[in-house]
């Protein structure tokens, strides 16, 4: 059987040959050992293969952060498949496209996600699974696999607002772990408290692979966001990294603790996924005496920067390139901006993914002269340190989360009594943004913000469901009738 050599599961595995009684994950309480942890992970490589999956075939993966999800992307890359890990919150008719553009060999849920077999995806070659055990167990054959092949699926939102799916080689999977272990100088000694969703790119890389491919501990908080418990599992478990985003430590701030909390083993407080507010940070450094360092990067790209030389002294940075990536700032006219002038920020490095997959003409402007142009209006200082400045991009921002509102304006346009729809973000104090829905109402037609609500809970994940609500006679807008977002 074949299996990437210096791959990921070579990489894994030579850690639980030097340590396996090691721990290797603290799920819900249970310890995990890297020894047992990749006896599931054969064993799970044997069900796959059992099923008939093979090299470059997808496995979808729809869990919670578990040691389900965990056994089910390493599981893949032991045999070559290619992790497909998506929000199990997604509604089913969103998943439906996710499945469709990725026809997957086998796909994992958990239970009480039965319906998705209803979805008609060549019902003749997808296995649905609830479970990661399998019944045969065996050491993989080590024979050279291609590392620059197809390693990973994930999907970005990016700088047009509809999901496009990135492929990552196991080789860029394996180059972000390097640069980032490199420049935080990550080791086996690392303690890695997780609360953000593993699917995500900032879980998926910044928690899962920091800590379990360099023979560091995952401990794995799979109840949702609770301030107080993961302040105490840091405490608990003596943790030295956690990677969040600014909602939550703005809730770790804020919240009140019976004892006095002292972070003192933790040596990197990471946030992603959103801007982060100066007064979010600096309450947070009140609190815990623990700066937080603002990480910079894209499902594209992996972590493009981290400000941890400067967190207190430059706040309003995202930092300088990992070891191995480079930053460049161009203008308008397509020229390298000096210092402290604004442009699109341009990153280069072995991280970053090729293309687009089936997005040619969209690949061809954004991934250019070996290097990738993320949308982020940014600046360098004389340091090299990035400061981002804003985003030429309608993309809302929830809590970390990255929603289109024209896939929200869609949605709501199917509901019979709406003639008129736009979805904007606005500011909010707990999660950075949420989303507001101006509407106008059919001529003749009561609509109430009730029935808008219950049509998007149906139709939409919940963090996409708008918070807020506005009926208007009609839509502002310009002389030529475009519509005026900043007027809504």
């Amino acid at each position: 059987m074949a299996v990437t050599l210096d791959g990921v599961y070579d990489r894994i595995n030579k850690v639980a040959h030097r340590d396996p009684e090691a721990i290797a994950l603290v799920v819900d309480g249970e310890e995990i050992s890297y020894e047992t942890l990749m006896e599931r992970i054969r064993s799970c490589a044997g069900l796959l293969q059992q099923l008939g999956c093979c090299a470059g075939d997808r496995v979808i993966i729809l869990y919670p952060n578990s040691l389900d999800f965990v056994v089910a992307v390493f599981s893949a890359w032991t045999i070559n498949a290619i992790p497909v890990p998506l929000n199990e919150k997604f509604q089913l008719w969103e998943l439906k496209q996710y499945l469709q553009d990725c026809s997957p060999r086998v796909l994992f849920h958990r239970p009480g996600l039965e319906a998705i077999s209803s979805l008609e995806i060549q019902p003749d070659s997808v296995q649905i699974l609830t479970e990661t055990i399998g019944k045969v167990s065996f050491e993989p054959e080590k024979i050279t696999g291609d590392l620059d092949a197809p390693g990973l699926y994930m999907f970005s939102s990016g700088s047009t607002g509809k999901a496009k799916r990135v492929t990552r080689t196991q080789r860029q999977v394996l180059a972000e772990y390097d640069a980032l272990a490199s420049t935080l100088e990550l080791g086996p000694g690392e303690r890695v408290v997780c609360t953000i969703p593993l699917y995500h790119a900032h879980g998926f890389c910044n928690a899962m692979m920091a800590a379990l491919i360099g023979g560091g501990r995952l401990i794995l908080l799979t109840h949702e966001f609770n301030a107080r418990k993961t302040v105490a599992a840091i405490v608990k478990h003596e943790a030295t990294l956690l990677p969040t985003v600014p909602f939550m430590c703005l809730q770790m701030a804020n919240t009140f603790y019976s004892k006095p909390t002292t972070l003192s083993t933790l040596r990197y407080c990471l946030s992603a996924g959103a801007p982060l507010p100066l007064d979010v940070g600096e309450r947070f450094y009140q609190k815990f005496n623990i700066p937080v360092c603002q990480l910079y990067g894209s499902t594209e790209t992996g972590v493009i920067s981290i400000n941890h030389n400067f967190p207190l002294e430059k706040p309003d940075s995202v930092g300088q390139p990992l070891h191995g990536m480079a930053i460049k700032i161009m203008n308008a006219e397509g020229e390298i901006c000096l210092p402290n002038e604004v442009g699109e920020v341009w990153t280069f490095g072995p991280t970053i993914t090729k293309k687009y997959d089936g997005l040619e003409q969209l690949s061809s402007e954004c991934f250019r002269d070996d290097g990738f142009f993320t949308g982020d209006l940014g600046k360098l200082d004389e340091t090299g340190n990035l400061v981002l400045t804003g985003r030429d991009k309608l993309i809302i921002i929830v809590a970390g989360q990255k929603v289109d509102p024209r896939e929200v304006e869609f949605v709501i346009m199917k509901h019979p009594k709406v003639a008129e729809v736009v979805v904007v973000g606005v500011k909010h104090v707990q999660s950075g943004e949420s989303i507001k829905a101006v509407v106008v109402s059919k001529q003749g037609e009561s609509c109430t913000e009730k029935e808008i609500l219950e049509f998007c809970k149906t139709h939409l994940a919940e963090y996409k469901v708008p918070k807020v609500i506005e009926f208007r006679p009609a839509l502002p807008r310009s002389p030529l009738g475009k519509i005026l977002r900043k007027y809504c």
